[in-house]
């Protein structure tokens, strides 16, 4: 007996004083509170919101979380959060004939386009400066426009040839419409290091 609660005791100050975990390495990352290394089985990752995400110190390339307010995996690439809902996580490119960097699929779609037919390369319909609210999806709900900016919830717009009931051009390029140099706004749904194009 005396020895189940000797072994027990350690047990626990053990578990106590190690804050992190590793299964399969004995010595986890920094910035992980788990790190598993395995060929034979998967990995469930902690759920957590932005707020919580963004407050990660030095997170360790590779580092994934299930982000609750997207509802989506995302993963660590060194640099930025990627968001692997968007369906282009290693933003795979083209490069045109004028030097110009491309990515290689429409917004949304899984894969290159192998016929006219291909639904899988179709990707999400954005309305003009619209974030990635839900009306992108090709199964979202509709509703009749014009709206103001801010009211817009996650239907798609119908009726109108501008969603918006004041047009702004500018809302995924800054300067777009006033020839100044293009920044990329808040709205703009491409991956980092991306933008929409502008109309030129």
């Amino acid at each position: 007996m005396k020895n189940t609660i000797l072994a027990l005791t350690l047990i626990l100050s053990t578990l106590s004083v190690q804050a992190q975990v590793g299964i399969g390495t004995t010595s986890p990352d920094p910035s992980a509170q788990l790190e598993l290394q395995s060929t034979e089985k998967g990995f469930l990752p902690p759920r957590m919101d932005t707020d919580a995400r963004d407050g990660i110190g030095s997170p360790a390339e590779g580092l994934m979380i299930y982000n609750t307010d997207t509802n989506c995996l995302q993963f660590y690439d060194g640099q930025f959060w990627i968001n692997v809902c968007d369906g282009v996580a290693d933003v795979p490119t083209v490069i045109g004939a004028n030097g110009v960097e491309w990515m290689d699929r429409n917004l949304g779609a899984s894969q290159v386009a192998t016929s006219p037919t291909d639904a899988a390369s179709y990707g999400d319909l954005y309305q003009w400066g619209r974030a990635a609210d839900g009306h992108e999806d090709r199964n979202s709900s509709t509703a009749s426009g014009p709206v103001a900016a801010g009211n817009e919830g996650s239907d798609f717009i119908t009726d109108r040839d501008d969603w918006l009931s004041t047009p702004d051009d500018d809302r995924w390029n800054a300067n777009e419409t006033s020839g100044g140099s293009v920044v990329k706004t808040v709205n703009d749904t491409c991956p980092s290091g991306y933008r929409i194009p502008t109309e030129a």
